[in-house]
């Protein structure tokens, strides 16, 4: 009998292996239908929380980016697709991108800092509100 190689396993290792049964502890796999699927976003300015932007502002912004990073820039169509497709590493890219400023107003309530009725006899004094934060 020639002398087996020490890289091959031996036979009785082979049969030993074999005979080794999973525990009950031994986590199952999964199935693939069980993983959850990627969010699929509507428009760009969706993925980062900004529906005023539009895909051609987000598209400029990805562009620039891909040039600074001394990258392709005519690819930055191929990564919003793959943002909007809610691949993962896409959507981080986009969500890094340095965007405008928002164009929209911003629906705040008007708050008045002055009281709008003086305390006490003098009509011509306004005293500020105090606030409890």
């Amino acid at each position: 009998m020639t002398p087996q190689p020490a890289i091959l396993p031996k036979p009785r290792d082979a049969a030993m292996h074999a005979a080794i049964r999973p525990s009950r502890n031994t986590p199952k796999a999964h199935p693939t239908s069980a993983m959850p699927s990627p969010k699929i976003y509507e428009s760009a300015g969706e993925i980062v929380g900004r529906r005023d932007l539009s895909d051609d502002v987000m598209l400029k912004a990805v562009a620039e980016r891909l040039a600074f990073e001394r990258r392709d820039p005519r690819q930055a169509r191929t990564v919003l697709n793959a943002a909007l497709a809610g691949k993962h590493i896409a959507v981080n890219f986009v969500r890094s991108l340095a965007l405008p400023m928002p164009s929209a107003p911003l629906d705040m309530p008007i708050q008045a800092l002055l009281d709008d009725k003086p305390s006490g006899g003098s009509g011509t004094k306004r005293r500020f509100l105090t606030f409890s934060w």
